[in-house]
């Protein structure tokens, strides 16, 4: 990747700097490349200061809901606070955490995160085969396979992690629901898949539908063992509309959780509404015919930040070409 700045008339030389993964990842965490705003001598109440942070971390929203929002993840910051969460409530478990992140260079894995004014509230990511195939066709591809023929598309939900102080039914639905509504209604998925520990499969036939098709095995990536459940989501579409006919009146039922006719409308539309490549990646593209000399400081730095954000996913030392100007 490279980075030229400057006029016509300036004499340069060329400055290559190399950095590894994490010492990059360690630079954009704690520098981000963010440019100072003037300061202001208007003063703000800690509510104001609070309702203006809440509103600066909710990019990407799709619902704001009693107290909580839920966004699609784009930024480095955001990844490295959800990968951060996934690796502490995976590890309290006794699972390996080395392949645990939400890194992928793959379009296809969408990541949702739930939070309030607190913090972390729970993440889940979606992967939808487009042609590279799920997380458990690794151990159940044949199971996998018999749903995927007459061009009938597969999901898997996978990196499900909650905060246990904040955890919530309400939160988990939604989670769920929003899953849903990009694998269902945009993508066109009929069948979701989920690899789950024994011991919580039960929680998922029982309050979504799940059934399970795949034998225990043990699941190489946490090394803990998982069995392959399927969800026909035709029948969990069939679940929504009762519930929500009936106003989510059945408690007994995660779907009484679920989310109303005009919240699943508004989030469709916001969908919808992204740019093609945001909508089918979960981030936007940058164009590499932007010029950076047409932007002001604080736009370069942002383009530059995006720019790093897609560089650190790679698993390679980053090679930066810096041509300085004197």
């Amino acid at each position: 990747m490279q980075t030229k700045m400057g006029t016509a008339k300036s004499k340069s030389m060329y400055d290559v700097q190399t950095y590894s993964n994490s010492s990059l990842v360690k630079k954009l965490y704690l520098n981000q490349l963010a440019v100072p705003e003037k300061t202001s001598k208007a003063t703000h109440t800690p509510s104001e200061q609070k309702t203006s942070k809440l509103e600066s971390d909710s990019d990407n929203c799709l619902l704001r809901r009693n107290g909580y929002f839920i966004r699609e993840i784009s930024s480095l910051k955001q990844r490295l606070k959800v990968n951060s969460l996934i690796k502490r409530r995976y590890a309290s478990r006794g699972y390996n955490t080395d392949q645990t992140t939400v890194f992928s260079a793959d379009k296809d894995q969408i990541t949702f995160e739930a939070c309030n004014e607190s913090g972390q509230l729970g993440t889940l990511t979606l992967i939808i085969d487009l042609g590279k195939g799920l997380l458990a066709d690794q151990h159940y591809q044949e199971e996998i396979d018999a749903f995927r023929g007459q061009a009938k598309k597969v999901c898997e939900v996978s990196k499900l992690a909650f905060n246990p102080s904040s955890s919530s039914k309400e939160i988990f639905a939604s989670l769920f629901h929003i899953a849903y509504l990009y694998a269902y209604c945009i993508y066109g998925v009929k069948n979701a898949f989920i690899e789950i520990n024994p011991r919580h499969a039960a929680f998922y036939k029982r309050m979504l539908g799940f059934e399970q098709i795949g034998e225990e095995r043990v699941c190489k990536r946490v090394d803990a063992p998982a069995v392959l459940l399927r969800l026909d989501l035709e029948y969990m579409r069939e679940k929504i509309i009762r519930n929500q006919a009936t106003s989510g009146s059945n408690n007994k039922s995660i779907y009484g959780y679920f989310l109303n006719q005009n919240e699943e409308h508004a989030i469709l539309s916001i969908i919808q509404n992204l740019p093609e490549q945001q909508k089918k990646s979960g981030k936007e593209k940058l164009s590499a015919a932007i010029p950076l000399a047409a932007l002001n400081t604080k736009n370069t730095s942002t383009l530059l930040y995006n720019l790093f954000t897609e560089a650190v996913k790679e698993d390679s030392a980053i090679q930066l070409e810096k041509l300085v100007y004197c």
